[in-house]
């Protein structure tokens, strides 16, 4: 029996109701703020003193039986060390390359312990033969390569933009980074369409992994203060602190969960890349395969994790 099943046995006057908002933030809520809600950590942060039930001490013996990721999941999601959220969709953006090209070419394939200067490295090799590069060119996805190249978006508690986002040290990453990219987009031209070495997120390499299959993925690149970065999509459950059944609400949550212990951070991570790209649903072994990665990765490979 499914934990919805269960959950509707346990609570047969509860009525389901779902809902779907596009804005929530500042001092605009919904008519009915709802008991459960999905929402980004971000947005946790904006609304979470007025709006929301502190889940610490709630959950605390239930997430104390989750072995290792998700528990950590849990405490890297935490907003001025309070626990607003259950973990739901977990996305860390990862490295990716050809294996035949690597091979042909003589580079060194990504390792563990591969760094940043390995990787200019190998797009350099690359670019010298006519094959892309694919790097980060947005906001969100550029973090982990701004910060490690000495930069920083926010304060390290995330509240913070002002002297962080505009210091000296986050502009001088942005020039450098952009340098880079300049780079490798004027000398990589020539070999295809599909670039041999990058860093994205998993949902964006559907079209790629499903049509090449010499395309293997990596972790990121350590950077040169010994720290490997990356920024992390993610979303979790919410409860409402004028939820009228707390207890019910909790359990709904739970319900929502219901996956064994040690392989729910796997679900998460299936989740969030099934909602992102839904072609994904019906590729199982790319499905597979990807978030058996991220499953060993996540989150004890990454020094600091960003949530976007």
């Amino acid at each position: 029996m499914t934990g919805f099943a269960l959950f509707r046995q346990r609570y047969p006057e509860i009525v389901l109701e779902f809902g779907e908002y596009h804005y929530l933030g500042g001092s605009t809520f919904p008519d009915e703020f709802p008991d459960v809600i999905e929402i980004t950590p971000y947005q946790a942060r904006w609304v979470a003193e007025n709006e929301l039930q502190e889940l610490g001490s709630t959950v605390s013996a239930w997430s104390a039986d989750q072995t290792g990721g998700y528990a950590e999941v849990i405490e890297r999601m935490k907003i001025g060390g309070l626990v607003w959220l259950l973990p739901l969709k977990v996305e860390p953006m990862v490295a990716y390359y050809d294996e035949t090209v690597f091979a042909h070419l003589g580079i060194q394939t990504p390792h563990d312990h591969w760094t940043w200067d390995d990787f200019l490295a190998a797009s350099r090799q690359l670019a010298q033969y006519g094959y892309v590069t694919d790097m980060p060119d947005t906001f969100e996805a550029a973090e982990p390569i701004i910060k490690g190249l000495g930069g920083s978006y926010t304060s390290p508690d995330g509240a913070v933009f002002t002297g962080y986002l505009n210091g000296a040290a986050t502009i001088a990453a942005f020039e450098q980074y952009l340098s880079i990219l300049n780079e490798t987009r004027t000398e990589g031209k020539g070999a295809g369409d599909t670039p041999a070495l990058g860093i994205a997120w998993p949902s964006e390499l559907y079209p790629i992994l499903k049509d090449h299959a010499d395309i293997r993925i990596a972790r990121l690149p350590v950077f040169s203060d010994g720290n490997r970065y990356n920024s992390m999509f993610a979303t979790g459950l919410a409860m409402h602190s004028g939820a009228r059944d707390k207890t019910a609400a909790l359990e709904l949550m739970k319900a929502v969960l219901d996956v064994q212990d040690r392989r729910l951070l796997r679900f998460v991570n299936a989740h969030a890349l099934t909602a992102r790209e839904p072609r994904y649903k019906t590729d199982a072994r790319l499905n597979g395969t990807i978030c058996w990665m991220l499953w060993r990765w996540n989150p004890r490979s990454h020094r600091r994790t960003f949530f976007s």
